[in-house]
């Protein structure tokens, strides 16, 4: 199911339409895809991280720009993020 409208409006000026999805594993999710490169998404993602976790949303960030950092660095960066959204139940109820 697409999210609504406008819904990313005055989130980023870069930021597209988000998609909310549904997994058994996840819930309900959204993606959204931003219009940056990867670092600018991350400092993006983290920033809103903690406001999804508060509406108990789970929120994932794409982005369409460079790769601008090391693959460790994206990784930790991302594991950080998925922590700040207690996204950790997932992996560890396997």
């Amino acid at each position: 199911m697409d999210g609504p409208k406008g819904a990313c409006h005055g989130l980023s000026p870069s930021a597209d339409e988000p998609t909310n999805l549904r997994c058994r594993d996840v819930d309900d999710y959204v993606i959204i895809t931003l219009n940056c490169k990867a670092s600018e998404a991350l400092d993006m993602w983290s920033s809103i991280a903690p406001i999804a976790r508060e509406i108990g949303v789970k929120l994932f960030v794409m982005w369409t720009g460079s790769c601008d950092m090391p693959p460790e660095e994206i990784g930790s960066r991302i594991g950080n993020i998925l922590a700040k959204m207690d996204v950790t139940e997932i992996i560890c109820r396997r």
